[in-house]
């Protein structure tokens, strides 16, 4: 099923989310789903078995309610919620919040189906921070549960690295890495840095489609921080690998921690970047 779909339904949830009542937007795209599933202009009693099939897809849908009732709802649950719900209002004229309530639930559920499949960068790319509350499940079912974990470039650059302080990549702050240098000078320098970054993760990535030899010198700043995100993306790629490997490490407290690759940069070191 299209991706547009997921972003309909963020777009719908965040209405719903600024207007307790506006339940609508969310059951206007779970129709348009509907008819693209079932190829009929029908009603959500029709789309129903469609809709769940595909919403199944995701953990969830059923499997993590079985475990954590008290946060998650089944997804059929929900459905017929939303379905009946929706029907007394229109009839009524009553809008109810826990009718809105449910159907973000709903809408979470279908988006997080939608990703199953997602593999592209594009598809994960996101404009606003990503956040794990309290209702996500982190990693309680298996290694083929998806995680929510907070990642850091500048420590996980340590241990890749084996450096003892942050490396001067970033492209914004070439000015303050080497104030006394001319722009063409700090471009050099900074197009370095990138390079042995890469080089360091070409040998813990295979086949990674990058190659800034072709880079020129006088490339502009503009084009240069376009690599700075992909090596950052690529940094967080390989501490999502080693989390899986059992190989990484948090740092933080109860509530929150970054993780960082396992290896023999010190305690102090990751202390030191993460202060400044």
């Amino acid at each position: 099923m299209p991706l547009h779909f997921r972003d309909e339904l963020r777009d719908a949830r965040a209405v719903a989310l600024e207007d307790a009542e506006a339940f609508e937007q969310i059951v206007f795209v779970l129709e348009h789903i509907g008819v693209f599933l079932t190829r009929r202009v029908k009603d959500l009693g029709t789309y129903r078995l469609d809709i769940t099939t595909e919403a199944l897809k995701s953990p969830l849908a059923e499997e993590i309610p079985t475990q954590l009732l008290d946060w998650h709802t089944p997804f059929a649950t929900l459905y017929e919620l939303v379905q009946q719900g929706r029907n007394d209002a229109l009839h009524q004229g009553a809008f109810a919040r826990h009718l809105t309530n449910h159907a973000v639930e709903l809408a979470l559920v279908l988006e997080d189906a939608l990703m199953v499949n997602a593999v592209a960068a594009r598809d994960f790319m996101v404009k606003d921070p990503v956040c794990a509350l309290l209702w996500q499940p982190i990693n309680i079912i298996d290694n083929k549960t998806p995680s929510l974990i907070e990642v850091f470039p500048h420590p996980a650059l340590l241990v890749l690295c084996d450096c003892d302080y942050r490396i001067p990549y970033k492209v914004q702050k070439v000015r303050k890495y080497w104030p006394n240098d001319r722009a063409d000078t700090r471009r050099s320098k900074v197009l370095q840095q990138m390079c042995t970054i890469l080089d360091a993760l070409k040998c813990v990535i295979c086949d990674i489609p990058l190659d800034l030899n072709k880079v020129a010198e006088n490339a502009t700043f503009a084009e240069l921080k376009a690599i700075e995100d992909m090596i950052d993306a690529l940094v967080c790629a390989w501490v999502g690998i080693k989390y899986l490997c059992g190989e990484a490490d948090p740092y933080g407290d109860d509530s929150a921690a970054i993780w960082v690759p396992s290896g023999t940069s010190p305690t102090v070191r990751i202390a030191r970047v993460v202060s400044t």
